[in-house]
């Protein structure tokens, strides 16, 4: 095994006494793998917590700027995962809770997204907003709604997060969820209170959302929420228009016999 080998060995094993003879024999212990990988980054996302506060302590701050190939840093790791002592452990360290990824995603969104609830309680007790925006204007809600992790959404809420922010393009978290088929995060939001009918930019609702990407059980979900689905955007389109104009067969079907009945005098 080489001396890389044995240092992610050590990691794994929290073997401190490993750890510290390979430092103090110039063994490189911020080296990345092949996958672009420092022995912290292993650490966070391992949840080994003891490796973590060694590493820390044998390689200084310096330690804490590792980030993946996407740019994800110990912290996003460690919140994705769930490993509220690694969290805890990179703070009092003086990791910045603020990093973002390349999609600029703080661990607060890697979290959302990933349902780790534990994870954003505690970064929301270290002073993190959950309700911060990517430069696209994504928070944690949003990532949550398009990740389809409905646990979240009650959580966020919880803590105090606004569920009903826009991005860029002016859709809430109920747009994301019904674009990518989680009717559970879109009951989960309409039991809160959260308005499952809001306009972007374009005047599209989640329902032409819904139905362009041919996500019928979010628009018969929807429909059940109380949710117009014959609503126009500003270029004039309904959820059936989008339907159509996308070729989702299934969605037009419903949306038609939907329309249909509604128009049958009583």
């Amino acid at each position: 095994m080489d001396d890389d080998g044995l240092v992610l060995y050590a990691v794994f094993e929290e073997d401190e006494a490993e750890l510290r003879a390979a430092h103090a024999e110039g063994v490189a212990l911020q080296a990345a793998d092949a996958r672009g990988w420092t022995p912290v980054l292993h650490a966070a996302f391992a949840g080994k917590v003891q490796s973590l506060r060694i590493l820390i302590e044998l390689l200084g701050l310096a330690a804490l700027d590792a980030r993946t190939p996407d740019g994800s840093s110990a912290i996003h790791l460690a919140a994705t995962e769930g490993h509220t002592e690694c969290l805890e452990a990179l703070a009092a360290s003086g990791a910045d809770l603020k990093a973002a990824d390349s999609s600029g995603w703080t661990a607060a969104h890697a979290a959302a997204a990933a349902g780790q609830i534990r994870s954003f309680k505690v970064l929301s007790g270290l002073g993190l907003d959950l309700s911060c925006q990517t430069l696209e204007g994504w928070t944690p809600a949003h990532c949550a709604a398009m990740s389809g992790a409905s646990a979240s959404m009650q959580k966020l809420w919880d803590l105090g997060a606004k569920l009903d922010e826009v991005d860029l393009e002016g859709e809430t978290p109920a747009h994301k969820a019904a674009a990518a088929g989680h009717e559970e995060c879109l009951r989960e939001l309409h039991q809160l209170g959260v308005p499952v009918n809001a306009l972007d930019q374009n005047g599209r609702t989640p329902a032409h959302f819904a139905a362009a990407e041919g996500e019928l059980a979010c628009l018969r979900c929807l429909h059940e929420l109380g949710v117009r689905l014959d609503a126009e955007d500003a270029m004039g389109e309904s959820p059936l228009d989008k339907a159509d104009i996308e070729e989702q067969a299934e969605c037009v079907q419903f949306l038609q016999d939907l329309l249909n009945l509604e128009r049958v005098p009583n």
